[in-house]
């Protein structure tokens, strides 16, 4: 994953309001997957501890490995989408898997 780096890059959901580049790590909370149609985006719900954002990458019925429970690293820029804000086709690394 390319880093999204610099002063202005904030590393904390409570610190960052829109327009903003954020580089996060947390634990996935939820995943939405999107009607058979073929409409929507697959959704994931990411808390970094200080707060929540949406995941959102457009166009797709899955990503693989991302599951609720495992720990992600993501960089991108919070824009809204579905009037929240969402990290749109995020940059990612799966950091951990949940134990089983």
């Amino acid at each position: 994953m390319t880093q999204i780096s610099g002063k202005d890059t904030i590393n904390r959901l409570s610190e960052a309001g829109q327009r903003k580049r954020v580089s996060l790590s947390g634990t996935l909370k939820a995943v939405t997957i999107p009607p058979e149609d073929g409409r929507g985006a697959f959704r994931a719900l990411l808390d970094d501890g200080s707060g929540q954002i949406d995941l959102v990458w457009l166009g797709r019925k899955n990503v693989p490995g991302i599951v609720p429970g495992i720990t992600l690293h993501v960089a991108g820029l919070v824009s809204v989408y579905d009037e929240v804000n969402a990290l749109l086709n995020p940059e990612y690394d799966i950091v951990a898997t949940p134990r089983e």
